[in-house]
């Protein structure tokens, strides 16, 4: 198990903080008897807080909105309101009308956002298509956020808005609120060529809405670039050797990288619990090696088409035919007719895959956290050709748990690849469907005193930080541009 030392405290410590973040602490799904039942928010936003939230309880309170049509009606009834007196710190949701969330939500935030954040149109296949009633809906959503946030919270509180849902609300906040301390983390990447996309007022609404906040937080330099680059592009003065854009008159916005982190005491734990100690003896015991494993959501940003060609790629180049591709994927954005044409792809290249070279492929679809990081521990390589990642927390998940000195192979555009470059095997186009596989070949012919070392290199990287940590940089710069009128010098 990953050691701890106690730290000294620091001056964030002591600093009430209001978190806002589309998901919750909770999602909420009906028991047998039709119940509807809180379990623990889903997906690396929601858990990163989580940990935040426990870390500062007694000064935290967690502003989301229903993600789930269950969740919507556990916020309406109350359900939502009474599973959270068992926190340790404070939760609300915001509640908006429902074609006001469908339009926040399906429309501007997987419709729009998320394509541009990754450069997915061609991928997709997408068109912008009707986006203004999208962006009203969003705007709508937004500014119930910040009338919340200003209402649960004290003057003095500082605020950290998560991710691509609430781009604009700092900027509402700031017309309530003038001097509170407002940060901005986007958990996704930026990708200045997948907004040029964008109408230019749908673009300059997101940035003017981003520039709100005093801090914007990115998970690498290389994000905080491409965002400079559309700043520049839409005519804002920029500071590009400060990271700093011109957000009002009298006011800068700072650009700082703060890597997302693992809890690694929570991750270890979650993986040998029982139901994961079965999973792990399951498809240990019925796969050939090597083993090339993934974990990811299923959606084109995660690249997995590409993958399965580049492991059939691989087996036909010889050595490696005994080879077994174990995947463990979970369905996101159904409603987008896009994601349903890929899962349907991706699942026919893997039958494809297994009428030539019957259980070549195993494919486990569906929301099992514990079955996902019992993989983990197993594999040989794992793969993570994402074709854009704002960080990719899987990478450091396998880095962690692996007991196999496994090696890890990365798409340049993954965050991870940034912190972790040096201990994995990078491919510089994740589309190149070649040099992924190329990329496979050198991962499992390394020898074993190189494996071990990069592993070991791995996992003392990865077990360093802490979610905990990572939020108290961003407090700290917080504390700094109030005192200072700028964050801290660093990245």
């Amino acid at each position: 198990m990953t050691e701890r030392h106690a730290r000294p405290a620091t001056a964030s410590d002591a600093v009430d903080a209001v978190l806002a973040s589309n998901r919750g602490p909770f999602s909420f799904r009906p028991s047998p008897t039709g119940i509807l039942e809180a379990h623990e928010g889903v997906g690396a936003v929601a858990e990163a807080l989580a940990t935040v939230a426990h870390d500062r309880a007694g000064r935290t309170t967690w502003v989301a909105c229903p993600v789930s049509e269950h969740d919507y009606t556990a916020v309406a009834n109350g359900t939502a309101a009474v599973s959270a007196r068992a926190l340790p710190y404070e939760a609300v949701h915001v509640l908006p009308e429902r074609p006001a969330l469908h339009g926040y939500y399906d429309g501007m935030s997987n419709g729009i956002l998320w394509p541009a954040c990754h450069d997915l149109w061609d991928d997709l296949g997408l068109e912008v298509g009707d986006w203004d009633g999208n962006l009203r809906a969003y705007d709508d959503v937004n500014r119930l956020f910040a009338d919340a946030l200003a209402r649960h919270s004290s003057a003095a509180a500082v605020v950290s808005l998560h991710d691509y849902h609430v781009l604009r609300v700092a900027r509402h906040l700031r017309r309530l609120q003038p001097d509170r301390r407002v940060g901005l983390f986007l958990h996704v990447p930026w990708r200045a060529r997948g907004f040029s996309r964008l109408p230019e007022r749908l673009v300059r609404a997101v940035v003017d809405g981003m520039l709100g906040a005093d801090v914007v937080g990115f998970q690498t330099t290389d994000w905080i670039d491409e965002f400079l680059e559309t700043c520049e592009t839409l005519g804002y003065e920029v500071d590009a050797e400060r990271r700093s854009v011109r957000a009002d008159r009298d006011r800068w916005s700072w650009m700082k990288a703060y890597p997302v982190a693992l809890e690694p005491a929570k991750v270890e734990r979650l993986a040998r619990t029982p139901h994961a100690e079965r999973w792990a003896a399951e498809i240990d015991g019925g796969v050939s090696r090597p083993l090339i494993a993934r974990v990811d959501r299923i959606e084109p940003s995660k690249n997995q088409i590409r993958g399965f060609e580049a492991f059939e790629v691989l087996e036909r180049g010889g050595g490696f035919e005994h080879a077994t591709f174990v995947a463990c994927l979970i369905p996101r954005r159904a409603e987008i007719p896009a994601y349903r044409r890929y899962r349907a792809a991706l699942e026919a290249r893997a039958e494809a895959i297994n009428r030539a070279r019957p259980g070549a492929v195993r494919l486990y679809v569906g929301e099992d956290r514990e079955r996902a990081l019992a993989l983990l521990r197993l594999h040989d390589v794992l793969l993570v050709n994402s074709v854009a990642d704002g960080m990719n927390l899987v990478a450091k998940e396998g880095a962690l748990l692996n007991e196999n000195d496994g090696a890890l192979v990365v798409s340049s555009t993954v965050g991870a690849a940034r912190e972790l470059g040096e201990g994995a095997i990078v491919i510089d186009d994740p589309r190149d469907v070649q040099a992924t596989a190329q990329a496979l070949g050198r991962a499992l012919s390394l020898p074993s005193g190189e494996r071990a070392r990069r592993a070991a290199l791995l996992r003392r990287h990865v077990a360093r930080d802490s979610p905990a940590a990572w939020f108290r940089d961003q407090v700290e710069d917080l504390l700094h541009v109030r005192d200072h009128g700028r964050p801290r010098p660093g990245s």
